[in-house]
């Protein structure tokens, strides 16, 4: 490698000065790829959540009442990933939710090592743009004594045990379930509809692998000039 001297300067000469550039068109690919990471990162920050509202019950037995109503189940399930489009018997695990009979029993999630309630989401189907068109939601709560659940897909309707579950106070309203929507609650809180969900088939891509296939590319570059 040789070198001239310019004022003070050292400034690389010969075909040994390739390696610098290949350094530094290296550096800037990681800083671009780092920062296009950057810039999509507040995506993954949305919040969606998937907000039920059931009709009227029909059927009140083993004394619950209802008053002064209407007694009907109510709720939400929050995720930090839309759900996918044309889903068929998906399992959903939501990072929060809560849910109501709209008679003052109200079941939702809690701090952990806190005796609260848990939930099941199962059964989930969804349609071309991603909304819920078969579910089965159910939330147990009261160490295992009261229960609320939703469902299209066994009872189509929903039930409230506010109580203990055999032979305790119950409201359902079988064979008439209600219906979903969705809001994207955005990275600053912002609440809007939930854009059309894509497919199952072909989620987004990541873009660590992608920084990594770019990396590869150049460096496979590299070595051909220098070979």
């Amino acid at each position: 490698m040789g070198a001239i001297s310019t004022t003070g300067r050292s400034v690389l000469t010969g075909t040994t000065g390739r390696r610098p550039r290949i350094l530094g068109a290296v550096g800037a690919l990681v800083i671009c790829s780092v920062f296009a990471l950057g810039v999509a990162s507040p995506a993954d920050a949305d919040t969606f959540v998937y907000t039920y509202q059931g009709l009227p019950f029909n059927n009140l037995i083993n004394g619950y009442a209802c008053s002064p109503g209407p007694c009907e189940i109510s709720g939400s399930f929050s995720v930090s990933t839309q759900l996918f489009a044309d889903l068929s018997n998906a399992t959903v695990t939501p990072d929060s939710y809560s849910f109501t009979d709209g008679n003052g029993f109200t079941l939702s999630s809690c701090a952990p090592m806190v005796s609260c309630s848990g939930i099941t989401v199962t059964g989930i189907d969804t349609d071309a743009v991603g909304d819920i068109t078969a579910w089965d939601v159910a939330v147990i709560g009261c160490f295992g004594h009261c229960y609320l659940e939703t469902d299209s897909i066994g009872i189509s309707g929903d039930i409230s045990f506010p109580g203990p579950l055999a032979g305790g106070p119950e409201g359902f309203n079988a064979g008439t379930p209600g219906t979903w929507t969705c809001e994207d609650m955005g990275p600053t809180g912002s609440e809007s509809p939930c854009p059309v969900a894509p497919p199952a088939s072909t989620p987004e891509p990541s873009g660590l692998p992608l920084l990594a296939a770019g990396l590869l590319s150049l460096v496979a570059m590299s070595r051909k000039r220098l070979a």
